[in-house]
């Protein structure tokens, strides 16, 4: 199965681990058994909160995203996805849509779902 993850899950997961919460099992069970698509724009969201908001170094925030990205479909966002009440969420229904995701892992209470919900690919929230 082909899944996006949005950056609320990503953050903690990656942020907060210890605690194997839901978003820590959510990332888990993708890297083993699923396949994450992701797009330059999320990578670099998912940088830029650890670096500016947790103050992780550059060089370790790229290394565990390398190790959690090494089997993950790459596309391109081309932009043409205006649906989200949140224009920043956009690039996940965009991701989702161009890489035939059958899942969207969300971790805040304002996801996409029903936007989700009139195609084939389907929203969990964390």
């Amino acid at each position: 199965m082909i899944v996006v993850l949005d950056t609320n899950v990503w953050i903690s997961a990656l942020q907060f681990a210890k605690g194997r919460g839901i978003p820590t099992q959510a990332i888990e069970k993708a890297m083993s058994e699923d396949i994450i698509a992701t797009c330059p724009e999320i990578k670099g969201e998912i940088l830029r909160v650890l670096t500016e908001k947790f103050l992780w170094e550059p060089s370790r925030a790229h290394a565990a995203l390398q190790a959690v990205l090494a089997r993950a479909i790459r596309v391109r966002l081309r932009g043409t996805v205006k649906e989200c009440r949140d224009p920043s969420d956009d690039m996940f229904l965009e991701c989702a849509a161009r890489a035939d995701a059958e899942l969207l892992i969300a971790g805040d209470k304002d996801s996409p779902r029903s936007r989700l919900l009139q195609t084939d690919t389907h929203c969990y929230s964390c």
